[in-house]
């Protein structure tokens, strides 16, 4: 998984079927149920004249469902822990960790990155504009996000484009937009 979608889609829940057992109980059972809630839209089929459907999903359970993911993939995203606010607004820290003999040794120690921003969903996409973003408590530019992304893709052989932090990006079928309040979020469907 690309760094940049990686956030994102941490951001907006995509879902996969594997079950890591080294993740607490506490926090696997979260994140299993907002799987099983993604599922469910998904499996709901948008019928003539039904009317708009939400669901509110609460900041832990997000937090343990990006945990899961995290857990379940080879990621260079290590952590990324949310605080959700009123106004579609998102705190959060992620770390990277980049691998690889290529990897420059400057940035093969964890990558400490606290952030602020608004999520801006629509008809099943979403981005996410950062507005202050530091670096080991430095403010940085998301180019130099940007640009990592792009040197982790190169290093674990992906191809296509890395994307950028700006970009916008598809989230999971069925839900049309996402809005984020006082310690949770909203899924539109």
């Amino acid at each position: 998984m690309k760094i940049v979608p990686a956030v994102i889609l941490g951001l907006v829940l995509t879902a996969s079927g594997v079950y890591p057992h080294e993740i607490p109980a506490d926090v696997r059972e979260r994140a299993l149920k907002v799987i099983r809630l993604l599922e469910s839209i998904d499996g709901a089929r948008e019928k003539p004249g039904s009317r708009a459907r939400t669901a509110v999903v609460d900041e832990k359970s997000v937090n343990a469902f990006i945990a899961y993911q995290l857990a379940v993939g080879d990621d260079p995203l290590q952590e990324l822990v949310l605080k959700l606010r009123p106004g579609d607004k998102v705190e959060g820290k992620a770390v990277l960790l980049l691998k690889g003999k290529h990897v420059p040794a400057f940035l093969k120690a964890p990558l400490p990155f606290v952030f602020e921003g608004r999520l801006e969903s629509a008809e099943g996409r979403a981005r996410f504009h950062i507005d202050r973003l530091f670096l080991n408590g430095q403010p940085i530019q998301t180019a130099l996000v940007d640009m990592i992304s792009a040197l982790a893709q190169g290093v674990s052989g992906e191809r296509g484009s890395a994307g950028g932090l700006n970009d916008w990006y598809g989230i999971p079928y069925g839900i049309k937009r996402i809005t984020i309040g006082k310690g949770a979020l909203t899924l539109h469907y």
